[in-house]
């Protein structure tokens, strides 16, 4: 009898290592997707000067407006909903700048409007006041750099 439930033992167990060879020399995944596109097959859908009102300008907003009022309940959920947009949606700015001489200020105001916002998050996370309002002043130079050059 013990040998009998040892054979069973020793067969799933050969099964199970089996199937997980099998699914890892062929990618076999139960949740497999689709290859991601990768950055250079999304194409803008429209002009900066529309991202910035529709995206940029609403959200900065709201966050600023935020800032009168942080005894508001909905105060940390604000910062956080808004500085995450800003952060994420930033790669998309940075994609989109000028070739040329004026390429490095617009990846390098890009860059520091995204490390201000993710780090305006953060301190929305953690409920730091003094975070959120050191590092918005961050994310405003970041704007105001690129602003000085490249807004018309």
């Amino acid at each position: 009898m013990k040998s009998r439930t040892a054979f069973r033992i020793t067969l799933a167990l050969a099964f199970v290592v089996t199937a997980g060879t099998l699914a890892r020399a062929t990618s076999f995944s139960p949740t497999a997707v689709a290859p991601t596109p990768v950055a250079a097959d999304y194409e803008p859908v429209d002009n900066m000067h529309h991202l910035m009102e529709y995206i940029y300008g609403p959200v900065f907003g709201e966050l600023k407006a935020s800032q009168t009022n942080t005894d508001d309940e909905n105060y940390w959920k604000t910062v956080k909903k808004t500085t995450l947009v800003i952060a994420e949606v930033t790669s998309l700015l940075a994609q989109r700048g000028p070739d040329g001489d004026n390429a490095k200020i617009w990846t390098d105001a890009s860059q520091s409007l995204h490390n201000a916002a993710k780090a305006t998050y953060q301190a929305g996370r953690e409920k730091n006041q003094e975070g959120v309002t050191k590092n918005l002043a961050l994310m405003q130079a970041g704007c105001k750099a690129c602003h000085g050059t490249f807004k018309k």
